[in-house]
């Protein structure tokens, strides 16, 4: 799904540079000026949205809910159980953008949809930094089996991946999360995904 193009990325931090003239190559069309939403006006999904939802169900992809809003994931995540999706990723829920609510974690969690937690939400290049004491309390309420930890990082201003995941990792060690919790995020839920035997 859309990430700096999404409609609640740009009502949060506006047009981001670059993407001003952002279009869809093969139907050459211009992004609106309030980004790209997934829902009608009356909160459907809209045709272009159930297309992009068939073909990650045919092909057996994964789904990344990116900067969209909680509303819209809510909506997308359960058109994407009816027809069939396998995987699906809550994409940083923690991030300002979206900042989904625990509960609303775990009902997403109990749908069979992994959370993604992203290192860069704790650095200096994001407006407001979190705590990383919200990711171990996330961690703990949703349950690692249904986390993924990830650094969405390669921002020259920050810190190569690997080092990013390294951190991130210590910082949820210090916070009373497992080796084994940290296995399964780090390691195991991401071969699910990604269908590594």
């Amino acid at each position: 799904m859309p990430t700096q193009s999404a409609a609640n990325h740009i009502r949060h931090f506006g047009i981001p540079k670059g993407l001003t003239t952002y279009f869809r190559p093969s139907l050459d069309l211009p992004m609106k000026e309030g980004g790209i939403s997934i829902l009608t006006e009356n909160g459907e999904l809209k045709g272009e949205t159930k297309e992009v939802l068939n073909l990650i169900a045919e092909h057996r992809q994964i789904l990344a809910t990116a900067h969209l809003s909680v509303g819209e994931i809510l909506v997308l995540v359960d058109e994407a159980k009816r027809i069939g999706v396998e995987k699906i990723v809550i994409t940083h829920p923690e991030f300002e953008a979206v900042n989904m609510p625990i509960d609303t974690q775990k009902k997403l969690a109990d749908k069979g949809a992994y959370l993604e937690y992203n290192f860069v939400n704790c650095t200096p290049i994001v407006r407001y930094p979190i705590n990383p004491d919200t990711w171990a309390k996330a961690i703990k309420e949703v349950g690692a089996e249904n986390c993924v930890m990830a650094t969405d990082l390669g921002q020259p201003a920050n810190p190569p991946p690997s080092e990013g995941l390294r951190s991130f990792i210590r910082l949820m060690l210090d916070r009373d999360i497992t080796k084994e919790e940290i296995r399964l995020m780090v390691n195991e839920n991401p071969r699910k995904l990604l269908d590594i035997t």
